[in-house]
């Protein structure tokens, strides 16, 4: 297993040019969109045709709101298309730095069949 500062083998780095090439593999995303603005999040989202989303960062309804109504790390956009194409089915707080309420969320694809 990875120790850590081991990367482990399963995770790959890359963009929407990777992202529609593993249909079976959850899109795991870290704030895709620094400051709540950007296309990089939605980009990603509308090449993926998986099941599970795995999203690290602030979601609307659930920040401080000092920024964007819709937080620091997603844009508004990507976060409209996520509701409306996914459910979520856990969410966990995790640890972060003053002012930021950064959670740990897996999304469903509302859809039981994969896109294809």
């Amino acid at each position: 297993g990875a120790l850590m500062g081991q990367r482990c083998e399963c995770v790959e780095e890359g963009g929407p040019e990777q992202v529609a090439r593993h249909p079976d593999r959850s899109l795991v995303l870290m704030w895709p969109d620094y400051q709540g603005e950007g296309t990089f999040g939605l980009e990603c989202l509308q090449e993926y045709k998986g099941e599970h989303l795995i999203l690290v960062g602030e979601w609307r309804r659930r920040t401080l709101g000092l920024v964007h109504p819709w937080g620091q790390s997603f844009s508004e956009e990507f976060q409209a298309q996520v509701e409306v194409d996914f459910e979520e089915v856990e969410r966990c707080a995790l640890p972060c730095w003053p002012l930021f309420r950064d959670g740990l969320a897996i999304w469903r694809r509302r859809s039981a069949a994969v896109v294809a």
